[in-house]
């Protein structure tokens, strides 16, 4: 039995409701002619100690729509029910956890005893699940801070805490106010504790995106717009929806990228390619659309050990010209679709330098709507916060967060960012800064949550 508890500004619990009748899951609907990522999401081990999950349960967390509605039956809100269950399920058996609701509102799921849960007790994650997703009816808007201060005033202190969120507070208001909004809701927070975000394939706001990822870097944690198709139901050998055997990477071959992000990139290639069971052949190109090894765009790699390592090998010395802009390569990649069919097209990047962003934005979003195209490609980003490292800020990396994400919502793909490096960072702002008084706030030193991009 769970007790539903309504958290107030002091700290104290008040009100008792008794929530506990069984629900099911509904199965997933499988989207006609979808290629979503082969066997690739964020990986989110789960942190021991205390744990708190956050998870929006406002209106926007309702009914699905646009291009994801399309592609799932399934409403936003099982969605998130489904994501505590993962993130709970990943847990260590010695963690403890909570799961806070907020809309006008912040209210815990408690165990009987007002004590946290203890991950070691699979009916402690039942009962959770069960609450979820039949004794809650999303509703209100979202306070963003209420929830945060929620979590900083548990004692003994919160250890991590994961977001599931659906968009910025403040639906109705300007995007500048949204944004006051939001910057005005992470000062609840306590500076050392880890925000890993989950962001619902919503297209919220352009500026959702690049908001969190910057409160999961600065914080030490990580970032994840979730596919449509996310947490997964079923394994990729057994689920048909991962039938993808072309795969295409477009790599920003930048010098922020070529030095700092290298190291990382090979690891990501190397992850995916031996993550996909049912890949065939993939392709490699830079930002520009200019291929590896310099063979036609028509030529194709066939996945074996042998030819993985050999592209892994080429790539590690890899020099070519290079714009910061991912959108030509990845224009180029979608147009392969029309020769192979179902293609699944991975963008590894740091930012995006475009004059004409409003007019890149509009020829992929067009492409990828194309009537030969429609459905048969998914976009999926990860991506690396080099700017960040060097800077503090993100400056033209919001840029490339807001295209990626919309990327992955619209084509049914995911965006991830990897976790910000402190031994990178350090020297990245030796060279970029000569003034101490320059330098800006430095990456945590923390081990994030996700480590690098991985298998489910």
């Amino acid at each position: 039995m769970l007790r539903l508890l309504r958290f107030v500004k002091s700290g104290t619990w008040v009100g008792i409701a008794a929530l506990a009748v069984v629900a099911t899951v509904p199965a997933h609907a499988q989207r006609p002619g979808a290629t979503p990522s082969p066997a690739l999401v964020a990986n989110l081990p789960g942190a021991g100690g205390r744990n708190v999950i956050l998870v929006d349960a406002s209106t926007a967390m309702g009914a699905e729509s646009g291009a994801v509605a399309a592609s799932t039956t399934t409403s936003r809100w099982e969605r998130a029910a489904r994501t505590v269950d993962w993130l709970i399920g990943r847990l260590p058996v010695d963690a403890q956890f909570q799961v806070i609701l907020f809309n006008e509102q912040a209210r815990a799921l408690q165990a009987q005893n007002g004590a946290w849960f203890s991950a070691a007790q699979s009916v402690n994650r039942d009962a959770v699940a069960r609450t979820l997703r039949s004794g809650v009816v999303p509703s209100g808007e979202a306070n963003l801070a209420i929830a945060f201060a929620a979590a900083a005033a548990l004692q003994p202190p919160v250890d991590r805490i994961y977001l599931i969120a659906a968009g910025l507070p403040g639906r109705a208001l300007p995007a500048d106010e949204r944004i006051a909004l939001f910057n005005a809701a992470t000062k609840s927070l306590r500076t050392s504790t880890p925000v890993d975000v989950l962001l619902l394939p919503v297209l919220d706001s352009d500026e959702m995106a690049p908001s969190y990822w910057h409160l999961a870097l600065s914080t030490g944690g990580s970032l994840m717009t979730m596919s449509p198709d996310w947490p997964p139901t079923a394994t990729p050998a057994q689920d048909s929806r991962f039938a993808t055997t072309h795969a295409v990477f477009v790599v920003d071959t930048s010098g922020s990228m070529r030095g700092a992000g290298w190291p990382r990139v090979r690891n990501v290639v190397r992850e995916v390619l031996t993550s996909s069971p049912r890949l065939e052949a993939f392709r490699i190109l830079n930002d520009q659309g200019h291929p590896l090894r310099r063979k036609s765009v028509g030529d194709w790699t066939p996945a074996t050990p042998e030819a993985i390592e050999a592209v892994l090998s080429t790539l590690g010395t890899w020099t070519s010209e290079s714009g910061s802009n991912t959108t030509r390569g990845i224009l180029r990649a979608i147009a392969l679709a029309h020769y192979v069919g179902a293609v699944a097209i991975y963008v590894l990047g740091d930012d995006l330098t475009s004059k004409t962003f409003a007019t890149d934005k509009s020829d992929v979003l067009q492409a990828l709507d194309g009537e030969n195209v429609r459905g048969k490609v998914t976009v999926s980003t990860i991506a690396i916060p080099t700017v960040f490292e060097a800077t503090g800020r993100l400056y033209t990396a919001a840029q490339f967060a807001m295209l990626q994400h919309e990327l992955a919502v619209r084509s049914g793909g995911f965006f991830v960012s990897l976790p910000c490096d402190p031994g990178i960072e350090a020297a990245m702002r030796r060279r970029t800064y000569t003034e101490p008084d320059q330098l800006p706030p430095q990456c945590p030193k923390r081990n994030s949550a996700i480590a690098m991009i991985p298998r489910r």
